[in-house]
């Protein structure tokens, strides 16, 4: 499973994403979205030093950035022998250019990784 936020790259109205809309990469494969679930909306305050910044609103520990909609997404993905080896970098992209992924995190009972910033917004 991979935690996502997605922000609208402008002033884009919000619509329901799929499976379809994300593109992975795990360790330098391409690997299919199995699952896209709305987890909520972020609306905690916007914060320029996540350092510094008081704890996030968001449950899962991401902060908005942008002053601008951010919604949280869980998408699936399903594990393949070489993930027990380790996951060495796991990137997300949107398909639609209209979004863009500036944070996600792969959870895994494999392996846990802490938020970083998305390599390729």
């Amino acid at each position: 499973m991979i935690e996502v936020q997605v922000i609208p790259v402008k002033d884009a109205p919000f619509r329901e994403l799929t499976t379809a809309d994300f593109e992975i990469s795990i360790s330098g494969r391409r690997r299919p979205a199995t699952s896209a679930s709305f987890l909520h909306f972020d609306k905690g305050p916007v914060t320029r030093n996540p350092e510094t910044a008081r704890l996030p609103d968001c449950a899962f520990g991401f902060q908005r950035t942008k002053d601008r909609a951010t919604a949280h997404y869980l998408v699936g993905v399903d594990r393949i022998d070489a993930d027990r080896k380790g996951v060495r970098q796991v990137r997300v992209k949107m398909v639609d250019k209209v979004f863009a992924v500036p944070l996600h995190m792969w959870r895994s009972a494999l392996r846990s990784a802490n938020p970083k910033p998305a390599s390729d917004p």
